[in-house]
């Protein structure tokens, strides 16, 4: 849709008559999105509002060739679902810092929000000045990555997890006393992490655990950008799959997983590096087919006499 257009149909509110509206109970004439990114969203966020995965190029991509909904994008099963109604047409729609459509390019998130919003016969808004929960952003950015992960041991043994594969700077390792054995990658969540570092001892320390029979939990601090890049490239290099097979693999898992762009890259040059090992893509008709089974959940039996190549997956991602 041309930006004219979409400038010409998208009206403006201010934070102060979003509080006033919410404050009369007006917000069920309404939906809010909020196109942050997933860690920002769930630092702070607007009581009721909706997160749509933008962030993800992929995701960017699909929506502005028409191939994915706004509905799709949303973080969670119930706002899929509200989007996918017709119950509501007027969207208010905010960032961290917007206030000026006009100063948008044509292939920023918000813009395609709008755009897809307007295709669809719905009325959007933009809110010019988020609320308060922005600026707590910035003060409490730090937290995050000290944040102390949820002891959760009879969990772990109820799934039959004996290994914990830990991929943060800060987190320790609670239940190393109880039997379960960890291993720490310390990466930070960041454009500079040099994170395929840790592939290698990741594939191992995986392998190692599936040779046992045994489970593995892959967690971070919020299961969105670092240990969902740790089991991609598990994934690529044991099953064995693309880079975009994979992503596509674990975020069928967890719809929330949103590596960093430096990550992306990372993984794209891994990719690189296992093609000429025979990891590649499969092609031929036999290697696709066991791709296809893989993204649903399993593997195909090898034919007698052969081993399988490779057990079905037992590793969570958190």
């Amino acid at each position: 849709m041309k930006k004219t257009m979409v400038l010409s149909r998208t009206r403006q509110c201010s934070s102060a008559e979003l509080s006033k509206r919410l404050a009369s109970g007006g917000n069920n004439s309404f939906v809010l999105l909020d196109v942050r990114p997933f860690m920002a969203f769930n630092t702070s966020h607007i009581q009721g509002a909706i997160n749509l995965n933008c962030m993800d190029r992929f995701n960017r991509r699909r929506l502005q060739l028409g191939k994915a909904s706004l509905a799709e994008l949303a973080s969670n099963k119930e706002a899929k679902e509200l989007l996918k109604r017709r119950t509501f047409r007027e969207f208010i729609v905010c960032d961290e810092s917007t206030s000026d459509l006009e100063l948008l390019p044509s292939g920023h998130p918000l813009f395609m929000v709008f755009s897809a919003l307007l295709e669809d016969n719905r009325d959007p808004v933009l809110l010019k000045d988020l609320p308060d929960c922005a600026s707590q952003l910035r003060e409490r950015a730090d937290e995050i990555e000290k944040a102390r992960v949820t002891q959760i041991l009879p969990f772990l043994y109820n799934c039959g997890i004996t290994r914990v594969l830990n991929v943060t700077a800060h987190v320790p390792g609670y239940h190393q006393q109880q039997g379960i054995s960890y291993k720490t990658l310390p990466a930070a969540d960041s454009g500079q992490q040099n994170i395929s570092q840790y592939f290698d001892e990741a594939v191992e320390f995986i392998d190692c655990a599936r040779r046992l029979g045994t489970r593995v939990l892959v967690h971070c601090v919020a299961g969105v950008s670092r240990s969902p890049t740790i089991a991609i490239a598990y994934i690529m290099k044991c099953l064995p799959m693309s880079m975009v097979e994979a992503y596509q693999l674990v975020k069928a898992r967890r719809p929330i997983i949103s590596p960093n762009l430096n990550f992306m890259g990372q993984l794209l040059e891994w990719e690189r590096c296992l093609q000429p090992q025979g990891r590649a893509a499969p092609t031929d008709p036999a290697a696709a087919a066991a791709a296809a089974a893989a993204a649903a959940g399993r593997l195909p039996t090898a034919p007698s006499g052969q081993q399988s190549p490779c057990r079905p997956l037992e590793t969570c991602t958190s």
